[in-house]
């Protein structure tokens, strides 16, 4: 393979095989010089890519292994992060949108007898909404057993454009799939948690928060409109900016449907050559 191979090439190879009788073929693709990586250090794994996305690299082709607790399977169909300012100014890279440009692929960037981080850096400039913003990624797992059903994902915006942005909302989507597609999102307000729990099988919980900073969370139902916004025909970039600065803190009420989550906090202001941080805390359990 050539060294300046692309992040996440997909490579097919022709297999042919003669038995005598019969010449078979058979193509097989791999994706070469990957840009993510597997975080399996506790009792959370999670696929790290390096493009604002959570899970899973892309999922068409499928590209990562997901989020799982206790080596079980999948609970999420696609997450990452999401951005904006106006009704026309959102960046995000779930629902076919472009995943953002490479910096620096994910890597380990610390580790200590309790802890690892990994580390990626990103740009949106590639995005027909761009904004200019670098954006470094830290994940982070822990071993203590306190920590160990728990990732924290640390978001730094770095505003590199000549604009100053007011309004600005950050937020990271999940549509999960907790063992079945029947799920309920709720807001714990005493706990300062967005939750979600599926209603059928074993018992399984998911829940984010944001560490240190007000925060909102607009849960969406697949089965029916949430407030005009049905993701079953798309996610438009003002439907974005709609869930992004507005609270909907309820979906799936009853036996449960399918339902996601978008968990964001507003910015009043996000000048030029500033920076902003936020650390999205990501716990599950049975």
């Amino acid at each position: 393979l050539q060294a300046d191979l692309p992040f996440d090439t997909r490579i097919p190879i022709k297999f042919t095989i003669n038995d005598g009788m019969k010449t078979y073929s058979r193509i097989f693709e791999f994706s070469a010089n990957p840009s993510w990586l597997d975080m399996t250090y506790s009792n959370i794994s999670i696929s790290l890519p390096s493009n604002s996305r959570l899970g899973f690299n892309n999922t068409n082709p499928i590209d990562g292994h997901g989020i799982r607790l206790s080596n079980q399977e999948n609970m999420v169909w696609e997450a990452g992060l999401m951005y904006g300012y106006s009704s026309d100014k959102v960046v995000s890279s779930v629902f076919s949108e472009p995943m953002l440009t490479i910096i620096n692929a994910t890597a380990i960037s610390e580790e200590t007898d309790s802890t690892i981080t990994y580390i990626s850096t990103y740009t949106d400039t590639n995005h027909i909404n761009s904004m200019n913003l670098k954006i470094i990624q830290k994940s982070t797992s822990f071993s203590i057993a306190e920590m160990n059903q728990s990732v924290v994902v640390e978001y730094k915006l770095i505003n590199q454009s000549n604009e100053n942005y007011a309004n600005f909302h950050t937020g990271t989507f999940f549509d999960w799939d907790l063992t079945s597609a029947y799920n309920t999102s709720y807001f714990d307000e005493e706990n300062q948690i967005a939750i979600c729990k599926n209603n059928v099988g074993e018992s399984m919980y998911s829940g984010v928060s944001v560490f240190n900073k007000d925060f909102h969370q607009y849960a969406f139902d697949y089965e029916e409109d949430t407030e005009g916004i049905n993701l079953t025909d798309g996610f438009t970039t003002e439907e974005r900016w709609f869930a992004l600065s507005n609270n909907q803190p309820d979906a799936g009420d009853g036996a449960g449907n399918d339902v996601a989550q978008l968990i964001s906090s507003e910015f009043l202001s996000f000048n030029t050559n500033d920076t902003i941080q936020l650390h999205f805390i990501i716990v599950m359990a049975h």
